[in-house]
């Protein structure tokens, strides 16, 4: 009888802490919204400035989306963080910044975008494998 009131009770913590995650779920999208809003925010400022001042810019940029990847994948966002880990690595890659870059950074910041408005969980279909491959050949092209 006893083994009964403990499976209930862990049911019980198990159903709370369930909505305690659908619950941060929720906040995440508005953080994650907040966080592409400052993302393009950034790309704008870049677009506005000289090459050699971007530096600057894609430094505060690299720091958010950082944290991007760190958020996406703890709220099943598996893809957001995917995207955000191939910008990351693009941010950190160079010092110069010239037009066509900022090309790629927009197309990272998009696709993040588009992974969240269509609320995209785990590691998407064939689509988005295919999305990734495009970033990554962008990436890779520098375009």
């Amino acid at each position: 009888m006893a083994d009964e009131a403990e499976i209930t009770l862990d049911q019980e913590q198990i159903e709370r802490a369930e909505a305690v995650i659908a619950q941060l779920v929720s906040s995440y999208l508005l953080w994650v919204r907040a966080d592409l809003l400052r993302l393009r925010d950034l790309w704008e400022q870049a677009e506005a400035a000289s090459p050699a001042d971007r530096k600057r810019i894609f430094t505060a940029m690299f720091r958010l989306t950082h944290d991007v990847k760190g958020q996406g994948g703890s709220f099943g966002y598996d893809l957001v963080s995917e995207i955000a880990d191939r910008l990351c690595r693009y941010l950190e890659r160079t010092d110069q910044w010239p037009d066509p870059a900022l090309a790629v950074v927009k197309a990272h910041i998009d696709a993040i975008a588009t992974v969240v408005e269509g609320d995209i969980q785990g590691p998407g279909d064939d689509s988005h494998r295919h999305m990734l491959l495009t970033l990554e050949e962008r990436a890779r092209n520098g375009a």
